[in-house]
């Protein structure tokens, strides 16, 4: 035999149900715009500049949903705009990144050179250049960095040894 409940605890359950769904649909109608922000994070990350980029591309790492390859991306194009406001140091931090999620990323290997030879530790960015060309020998302005970073160093050398 089923037991009726009585009318208060019915009207009980029916307020908690209310305020239940209610304060699901509150969160939710909060979440939602952030996740859809996030959701173009990544695009936001390689085609914005300046902090605008940097930002994105710090919500779209922190998100967790990338990996691989599409993780050391958005390490990529955060260190490109940290090399583009002339922090090497964060650059060379998020191309590095970039490298120990994806070794053959030939790309990140040439940025994080730039950056090196930017700070002039020549010696770094050839052995960078180096590796960016032995992934991705077509790309040719791995060569002319390389060539323009040897050059420097070979000056710097020339210097110390007391030759004009």
């Amino acid at each position: 035999m089923r037991r009726n409940s009585p009318p208060l605890w019915r009207s009980i359950r029916q307020l908690l149900g209310t305020v239940l769904i209610d304060g699901a649909a509150s969160i939710a109608a909060h979440t939602l715009p952030a996740a859809r922000a996030a959701a173009g994070d990544p695009q936001t990350c390689e085609q914005a500049s300046g902090d605008e980029a940097i930002a994105a591309c710090i919500r779209a790492i922190a998100s967790g949903a990338y990996q691989g390859h599409d993780l050391a991306k958005l390490h990529y194009d955060r260190a490109f705009e940290y090399h583009a406001l002339g922090d090497e140091d964060r650059a060379i931090a998020g191309y590095s990144e970039a490298i120990s999620l994806d070794p053959n990323y030939a790309l990140a290997f040439y940025g994080r050179a730039n950056s090196w030879q930017a700070k002039r530790d020549n010696d770094r960015a050839i052995a960078d250049f180096n590796e960016s060309i032995r992934l991705d020998p077509d790309y040719a302005d791995s060569y002319n960095n390389r060539g323009t970073a040897w050059l420097a160093d070979q000056t710097h050398h020339c210097r110390f040894r007391g030759r004009p």
